[in-house]
């Protein structure tokens, strides 16, 4: 049944059921009543697309990502768990949310426009970030999360990655721990890049010196820290710690210490980030930098909503905060 179908049925015009589902006043109730009991029991849905041409909203929020990105998406818990935090506040709204991953030859904006986006999030790590920006200077409404990236109405979610990567390189050194290296992610992370540099210049304020050699990059998977673990291991003048830019990496770092028989905590603490569910299983526990996922996809999705309903306002910085998580693999029960 489409929208005439109700229309005859209740003795209406289309333009009178359109009011009527859309909810706008000036509609008597003796005739609102006829087109409900026309509607129910019937399998007439309202096209969304039709009601943005009214309405002027179309009540759906895009989620952008790059689509070399996606799997991690689908599989990793981190963005999974910003996901379900983004969803439950729009839903709670009456938002509803379509997921877009683009390849570098596509256009973002012209996504949004189509699907007539009221507002916009952009998700994970852009290594080419050109393919975005016509969106960010679009001026539709925009949250990124977690990234450096500049727009006419772009407002930012972010996490504490430097006061994080002090918290880890500090809990090292408060353990005794003088030989400290560092196994970042990617290097076109941009939170990685950050971690990164707090590590330098929290080892230099304390006095030691950031050598090279104990500075690997890799990539956010436990292989990855199998691989760049045993080549810190492999060293002549090992470290005796370890903080590691992701979980993942950490995790693979004590792998590859048991296979070399180095004792973790006693000969090689590890810190990781993030706090994952894996922190739990990993024999020693892991120590690691929490981030509350599911709270700062909430935040990015109320600050999106906020963009849209004042257009004049302010877009949104929120820097959310992180919190040590002592366990194991630091010498902590």
């Amino acid at each position: 049944m489409n929208i005439s179908d109700v229309a005859r049925k209740a003795g209406v015009s289309k333009s009178t059921v359109s009011k009527v589902m859309n909810h706008y006043k000036g509609v008597s109730e003796e005739t609102k009543q006829k087109v409900l009991a026309a509607v129910e029991g019937s399998t007439y849905t309202p096209n969304v697309f039709a009601k943005s041409l009214t309405t002027g909203k179309s009540n759906l929020i895009g989620l952008f990502m790059s689509d070399d990105l996606l799997e991690s998406f689908i599989t990793h818990i981190y963005w999974s768990e910003v996901v379900s935090g983004i969803r439950e506040a729009l839903v709670k709204e009456k938002y509803h949310v379509l997921m877009f991953a683009a390849s570098p030859d596509e256009d973002f904006l012209k996504h949004a426009t189509e699907y007539r986006v009221d507002g916009v999030i952009m998700l994970g790590d852009y290594p080419q970030p050109a393919i975005v920006q016509s969106l960010l200077d679009s001026g539709v409404p925009c949250i990124v999360f977690d990234r450096n990236l500049a727009g006419r109405r772009t407002g930012y979610v972010s996490s504490d990655d430097e006061g994080g990567a002090i918290m880890a390189v500090r809990h090292l050194l408060e353990e005794g721990r003088t030989k400290i290296a560092h196994i970042s992610g990617p290097g076109w992370s941009y939170e990685s890049a950050k971690r990164l540099e707090t590590y330098k210049h929290t080892l230099a304020e304390a006095g030691l010196p950031v050598l090279p050699e104990y500075i690997l990059e890799g990539e956010y998977s436990v292989d990855s820290g199998i691989a760049e673990g045993h080549r810190l291991l492999s060293l002549q003048n090992p470290p005796d710690a370890v903080f590691c830019a992701a979980d993942t990496i950490a995790a693979g770092v004590i792998q590859a210490a048991k296979e070399r028989q180095v004792k973790v905590p006693e000969q090689l603490m590890v810190v990781g980030y993030d706090d994952l569910p894996l922190c739990e299983y990993v024999n020693p526990t892991l120590t690691s930098i929490r981030q509350e996922r599911r709270w700062m996809g909430k935040i990015a999705a109320e600050a999106v909503l906020e963009m849209i309903a004042n257009p004049d306002s302010e877009p949104a910085d929120h820097r959310t905060q992180v919190t040590l998580i002592p366990r194991g693999s630091t010498g902590k029960p």
